[in-house]
């Protein structure tokens, strides 16, 4: 007869990566995009100072990074 267990298996990286997040901020960004037939454009946004995440001016600041997680600091629209 198997007997049932509660116990939970958590992965301690994730843990610490939680309890030690640190905030951050949205940095303004340009980058410059090659089109197929020999123009550029240029896209405007933030990148997350933590990871690099790009996120287009278009959608604005959030109050988190959606790749990483981290907390922005004072950063609504």
């Amino acid at each position: 007869m198997k007997t049932k267990s509660n116990e939970v298996q958590v992965d301690l990286s994730v843990l610490a990566n939680i309890l030690t997040r640190t905030e951050g901020h949205w940095v303004p960004i340009e980058k410059t995009e090659v089109l197929p037939h020999g123009g550029e454009l240029t896209i405007r946004g933030f990148a997350c100072d933590r990871c690099g995440f790009f996120r287009r001016k278009r959608f604005g600041k959030s109050k988190f990074c959606e790749d990483c997680g981290t907390r922005m600091k004072g950063e609504e629209q």
